[in-house]
């Protein structure tokens, strides 16, 4: 019967041309050996644009709260800066729910990063806009930790993870504006 032949003939090379790829552990080391990379590179503007925004955002917020104190109860939490006050910081705790903790806050960089990106369907209005309430919450923040001699120990805690994160809400932002 030719009809069943070339039915059976057509699932086989059916078969060969769409089969997934076997998976190796070489594609994976050249993305992020080299794809990934070389796609930040070619996105270089609109990742120094997040970058600016970002920054000069905290920046701003920075200033604001120093010149103006009562700016910092617009954006920081009550909780948080009664903590402060008392000379002590609001994350001190984390290490002994570490696992509850690290699976949030995870959760809510991964949320935040996504929404960044996808922010960008609104002609990229909605990313600078996270970009820059990141930013300004950053400042607000550092300054009143240095208002209240606690620089040291926010940024013995931002630095470490919050390079990755910042790096990570940088790149989403470029995506969303390229978006």
């Amino acid at each position: 019967d030719v009809l069943a032949y070339l039915n059976n003939l057509v699932l086989r090379v059916h078969g060969g041309i769409y089969r997934k790829p076997p998976f190796k552990w070489t594609s994976l080391t050249r993305f992020f050996a080299r794809d990934f990379p070389g796609v930040v590179r070619d996105a270089g503007r609109y990742v120094a644009c997040s970058v600016i925004v970002l920054s000069s955002f905290a920046l701003l917020g920075f200033g604001l709260a120093l010149k103006e104190p009562g700016f910092i109860e617009l954006l920081v939490p009550e909780s948080m800066i009664a903590r402060v006050e008392e000379g002590k910081v609001w994350f001190d705790h984390l290490h002994t729910v570490a696992p509850m903790a690290s699976s949030w806050l995870m959760t809510h960089n991964i949320s935040v990063t996504f929404l960044t990106v996808a922010a960008g369907i609104t002609f990229g209005i909605d990313t600078v806009y996270l970009l820059a309430i990141n930013g300004l919450l950053l400042g607000t923040v550092a300054a009143l930790c240095f208002r209240h001699g606690l620089s040291l120990e926010l940024w013995s805690f931002v630095l470490p993870h919050g390079s990755l994160e910042l790096s990570a809400v940088c790149i989403a932002g470029a995506s969303g504006l390229i978006l």
